[in-house]
């Protein structure tokens, strides 16, 4: 398989999970009206989206489409795309100490965390937890992958396509 076709289902991939990202920052933004705190995690879920819509455009307008871009785009991908190599490192590197933790120490983790949260509603057990855990965990690491992976590729599709840039921003 080479590069592009990765490169263009990766971005398929990409898609509703930048659309979901996009959604938990506009509900998160509404929080951190709040609580300026959020306003970090807003941002990087903001930057995801972007990303993932930018890089997109430049591969339906651009590679698929044969059309010449504005530069702002291809800066708009670059300047997201660093923001997103942290945000994705520190998803793998989350889930994959998570998934790796000895069984035991997660069970008592949660436990303590449970019994920490007296309003917590009689229904929940450590078993749900335990699974909600593992399910994110799994998430956040393919999420993490795939989005470093596209994020390499797209930086080599930049400078094999570079000339599909206008040096000013009158192309459409």
């Amino acid at each position: 398989m080479n590069q592009l076709t990765l490169f263009r289902i990766l971005s398929y991939i990409l898609l509703p999970i930048g659309a979901f990202f996009g959604l938990m920052s506009t509900i998160f933004l509404l929080t951190a009206i709040a609580n300026p705190a959020l306003l970090l995690i807003v941002f990087l879920f903001f930057c995801m989206a972007v990303y993932a819509f930018t890089s997109f455009s430049f591969l339906t307008k651009g590679i698929m489409g044969g059309r010449t871009c504005k530069a702002s785009l291809k800066d708009w991908i670059k300047v997201n795309a660093y923001v997103c190599v942290c945000i994705a490192t520190l998803f793998v590197l989350n889930s994959v100490s998570l998934l790796m933790m000895n069984p035991v120490t997660l069970r008592q983790t949660v436990s303590q965390l449970l019994e920490a949260q007296p309003n917590l509603p009689s229904g929940y057990s450590i078993d749900f937890f335990l699974k909600m855990i593992k399910g994110v965990s799994g998430f956040m690491l393919f999420t993490g992958i795939v989005l470093l992976l596209h994020i390499f590729i797209n930086f080599k599709l930049l400078k094999r396509y570079n000339h599909l840039f206008s040096s000013s921003d009158n192309a459409e």
